[in-house]
């Protein structure tokens, strides 16, 4: 039976397209995180492996975006980096000082551009993604990442900014 499983898995992960795989793989990130979050005390023994699970997928998005991989302008390249940034640093935090509350933040960036990736700038002529804005509620801080020709940012000054 299981071998049905992973064969149907398999087929529709060759169905869609990569912007649908990305939505597909932030929203069960985002559901793992808030189904721990809701049942705290019978599945906060699962936090570390679902935080590890988020972490690698952001370490792929982060990975495109700093070898040039990815199609995007170098805007959205730099806001992703620095998502990544703070996705990399709130689950070190939560691994270390594991807080059920905690976890909401990384459920809602999930979620924020999972919704993201569902609109396209096809769909919505108004997105400007040289405006977009990275907001760190922790620190208060507000970055507006300026369009640049410049992909030469370095990922460690901008996790480090942080």
């Amino acid at each position: 039976m299981n071998n049905y499983h992973n064969y149907y898995n398999g087929a529709e992960t060759n169905i869609l397209d990569q912007k649908s795989l990305e939505v597909r793989a932030l929203l069960r990130t985002a559901s793992h995180l808030n189904q721990i979050k809701d049942n705290w005390d019978e599945r906060k023994n699962e936090l570390d492996e679902a935080l590890e699970k988020n972490r690698r997928l952001w370490s792929i998005f982060a990975g495109a975006a700093i070898d040039g991989s990815s199609p995007q302008d170098v805007g959205v390249k730099n806001n992703i980096k620095l998502l990544a940034a703070l996705i990399f640093k709130k689950t070190i935090t939560l691994m270390i000082n594991p807080e059920q509350n905690d976890i909401q933040e990384l459920i809602d960036i999930n979620l924020n551009i999972a919704e993201g990736l569902k609109t396209t700038p096809e769909n919505n002529p108004e997105v400007d993604s040289s405006n977009i804005e990275v907001k760190n509620d922790e620190t208060q801080i507000s970055q507006v990442i300026p369009e640049t020709n410049n992909e030469s940012n370095d990922f460690d000054k901008i996790f480090n900014n942080l």
